[in-house]
């Protein structure tokens, strides 16, 4: 699959150019990362099954000892990969080729901002790291139209807002 090298070259180049100096990956190699991955399905996954194919992707990746990826789902009718289910949020650890499940949430819109804060606080007390890294997975309009188009919350197609910094 052409998708697995770039997956796994994408969560690489995340992970080093995300910290405050650019080569702070290369001089603290066994500094603690974590990398976030805020999964929002939408029909991505629901029509073409793009998120599960992603996920399948990182399962299959050699991920170094200090390294944690955590994935929350949600946003999608239906997820094609069986452990994932469309009638709740889930939250999953990428650990040696297994996606295992830890946590799960009542299904709520992905597009809700406090949704993406309830993420980023179970991160933090679960996953503490000297390096964080967020990826918001979906469509994306950028700081005109938001991100995480939600296709299963109660706020259906709503976007997470991206506020411009002045």
């Amino acid at each position: 699959m052409r998708h697995k090298g770039l997956t796994v070259l994408l969560i690489l180049c995340l992970l080093c150019l995300s910290s405050a100096a650019l080569f702070a990956c290369v001089s603290e190699p066994e500094m603690s990362q974590t990398l976030l991955i805020y999964m929002c399905g939408s029909d991505l996954e629901s029509r073409h099954g793009y998120a599960s194919d992603n996920i399948a992707d990182m399962l299959e990746a050699q991920l170094p000892h200090n390294v944690n990826v955590v994935i929350q789902t949600g946003g999608a009718n239906s997820w094609r990969r069986e452990e994932i289910s469309a009638s709740e949020i889930g939250r999953y650890e990428v650990r040696h080729g297994k996606l295992i499940k830890k946590d799960t949430q009542p299904l709520a819109s992905m597009g809700d901002a406090e949704t993406l804060a309830s993420f980023l606080l179970y991160a933090e007390e679960n996953y503490p790291a000297e390096q964080t890294s967020l990826i918001l997975w979906d469509h994306g309009g950028g700081s005109v139209d938001g991100v995480c188009r939600d296709a299963a919350g109660e706020d259906l197609w709503h976007w997470l807002a991206v506020q411009r910094r002045r």
